[in-house]
């Protein structure tokens, strides 16, 4: 997908994004953006607090979009989204890009065809440093903090390969940027209503450390290992180990875009729609519920789906 126009409530800043990535222009605000009949679609990535005022703006003048995860901060402001965007027919699309990166796209084809039997547990574990800037210091226009804003993420991936959760519980971990009002890392652990266990260790605070991100299912007949930042995906079994390629764009970046065009175009369902969102965005709020109960297990109630 072709880079179009920025837009921002500065139009000089808008012009610079547009210098440094290749953009066509830029627009002095959203607004301006929203009602140009030059422009088909929309990228909201605002401050995830800011996501529904903006989507209302989309919906307004008929743009289809694609927007930024999380989809909304609160439940009942993610599902006014699906409503609104299903009364007027516009395409709506969570910018959920791991879902797309080649060795998750193999690995959930490989768990369905039952390379290592029934899943019983996976663990995913992400740990960088990352020193906030910015709008992302706020707990209020991030929606929390590092869980909200990246660990959403590896929850959507559980929640791809495990289905839905029926409890979770977490604890925050110990703090060391006061700047930031959102918690810096997060460890949960969640049962699914399939029977399995899915545990996550998520931080921006582990110093000195570029990043690493690991990814292990067991199963009754074998494991399952990749890095998210790989290209290849290794199962084991009690008789055999098997190496298995996972080529392409590694943050499924390209492949998420191609999506939504194909969204956009021609109607093709994605594989990340509203609805999914939705369903991560509470996955966060339970843990965080949790979170505030000093770790006690949350109950999530049966998803039900915003009315039509």
């Amino acid at each position: 997908m072709g880079c179009g126009n920025f837009a921002s409530r500065s139009k000089d800043r808008a012009l610079a994004y547009a210098r440094e990535y290749g953009g066509a222009g830029g627009f002095g605000s959203y607004e301006e953006a929203a009602r140009d009949p030059r422009v088909d679609a929309l990228i909201i990535c605002t401050p995830h607090a800011l996501h529904r005022e903006h989507f209302e703006l989309a919906a307004a003048w008929g743009k289809a979009t694609l927007i930024e995860k999380p989809l909304a901060t609160t439940s009942s402001d993610a599902r006014a989204m699906i409503q609104r965007a299903k009364e007027t027919r516009i395409p709506l699309m969570v910018a959920e890009n791991v879902r797309y990166i080649p060795v998750v796209q193999t690995t959930a084809i490989l768990i369905h065809q039952g390379a290592i039997g029934q899943v019983l547990s996976i663990h995913i574990q992400e740990a960088k440093y990352q020193r906030s800037t910015g709008w992302r210091l706020s707990r209020s226009l991030m929606g929390g903090g590092a869980l909200m804003d990246g660990g959403i993420h590896k929850l959507s991936i559980l929640r791809l390969l495990l289905g839905d959760p029926k409890t979770v519980a977490a604890v925050a971990h110990p703090k060391i940027f006061p700047e930031m009002e959102g918690e810096e890392g997060v460890s949960l652990w969640a049962s699914f209503l399939s029977g399995a266990v899915g545990t996550l260790t998520y931080t921006w605070n582990a110093g000195g450390d570029e990043g690493s991100q690991t990814f292990l299912a067991t199963g009754d007949q074998g494991t399952l290992m990749f890095s998210f930042y790989g290209d290849e995906v290794r199962v084991t079994s009690p008789s055999s180990t098997q190496t298995i390629p996972a080529n392409g764009d590694s943050r499924g970046i390209e492949q998420m875009q191609d999506s939504f065009l194909e969204l956009v175009r021609h109607g093709k369902p994605t594989q990340t729609p509203p609805v999914e969102g939705l369903r991560d965005l509470e996955f966060v709020l339970a843990a965080y519920a949790s979170i505030d109960a000093e770790g006690s297990p949350i109950s999530l109630p049966p998803f039900t789906a915003p009315l039509d």
